[in-house]
């Protein structure tokens, strides 16, 4: 009984690691590609561009809040699944 309670919450602990490093990345990316872009339109001095990428990072942005949630989702189905398994084994 205690090793599925210890293997469900190393996989829940990894899935979160995974997902923090990911964002991680991902927000990295987004900011070293904004200052370019910044520098850019500091040359430039066009505000199209500025627009464009504000709404690229707000796609951005809502599409790591779906993956987090849908991850968070999935986690609590996994330990709701796991605690119906432990619970009709007793």
């Amino acid at each position: 009984m205690i090793i599925i309670v210890v293997v469900v919450v190393v996989v829940v602990v990894v899935v979160v690691v995974v997902v923090v490093v990911v964002v991680v990345v991902v927000v990295v990316v987004v900011v070293v590609v904004v200052v370019h872009v910044v520098v850019v339109v500091m040359m430039m001095r066009m505000i199209i561009i500025i627009i464009i990428i504000i709404i690229i990072i707000i796609i951005i942005i809502i599409i790591i809040i779906i993956i987090i949630t849908t991850i968070v989702d999935l986690v609590i189905a996994c330990l709701k699944s796991t605690k119906t398994v432990l619970d009709s084994a007793k």
